[in-house]
């Protein structure tokens, strides 16, 4: 059995100084100090790259002396699941890491005013929708639409289309195959095409060679155009009313 001090570890930024930890050189140890002075925890048989390695689900908590007895944590866990592209059950089993809230709906991710600047997913999902900031008092240089918004919606083309899965990078081999066929059957636009109509809805996707559309932002437009469509309605009937009533 050994003594061994975190802070000479490179851990000051996650443990207190006075944090000292007993571990052993076991091969079986739960808490062990490699040659790298990297630390797992966990059963371990080779040395980890990371400072600080865990084997196993992981559970954190709030002091309970901070936030009372009836405080939440979450878990870091393996998920192990065989849910296809089509969200069945399948033969093929999947690994995957997993934030497990301790209860349901009790997780946040971030606050109002502490904001994830970035999410990259493949695909979302909203049990109760997806809310975005709009408040007046939050806008400035605000301006009214100009222009015909249906004029440039009647030169867009929609079309029907897959992901090309070769440009998908850093996928486990046995998982290839379901996101492929998650990549099928979509429907939407050529990023480079409505570029040219309504440039403010074509972001670039940080770190890629790639375009992005912003299809929420789309949703304004499209009311704009409905609205000139109104407006044309209401201008022909009017001139019909008046044709039958000669």
């Amino acid at each position: 059995m050994k003594l061994f001090n975190l802070s000479k570890c490179g851990f000051l930024p996650l443990l207190p100084l006075c944090i000292t930890l007993f571990f052993t050189n076991h091969t079986k140890a739960q808490v062990k100090v490699w040659n790298n002075s990297n630390v797992t925890i966990g059963w371990a048989n080779t040395a980890p790259n990371e400072n600080l390695n865990v084997h196993g689900d992981s559970y954190f908590k709030p002091s309970s002396s901070t936030y009372g007895s009836s405080i939440t944590g979450f878990h870091f866990r393996n998920y192990h699941n065989n849910v296809t592209a089509t969200g069945t059950t399948g033969t093929t089993w999947y690994n995957e890491p997993m934030l497990w809230c301790q209860w349901s709906k009790t997780a946040w991710i971030g606050t109002a005013n502490e904001e994830i600047y970035r999410v990259f997913a493949t695909r979302l999902y909203a049990s109760d929708g997806m809310v975005h900031t709009s408040d007046r008092r939050l806008k400035t240089n605000i301006t009214e639409w100009e222009g015909s918004a249906l004029t440039k919606i009647n030169n867009l083309k929609v079309y029907r289309y897959d992901m090309d899965p070769t440009k998908f990078q850093n996928v486990p081999e046995e998982k290839k195959a379901v996101i492929a066929e998650e990549a099928k059957n979509k429907i939407g636009f050529i990023a480079q095409e409505l570029q040219e109509e309504f440039p403010e809805l074509v972001k670039p996707i940080p770190g890629t060679e790639y375009l992005g559309v912003d299809y929420t932002m789309m949703i304004p437009v499209l009311l704009e155009a409905i609205n000139e469509q109104q407006a044309l309605i209401l201008e022909l009937q009017e001139k019909i009313l008046k044709l039958e009533g000669k």
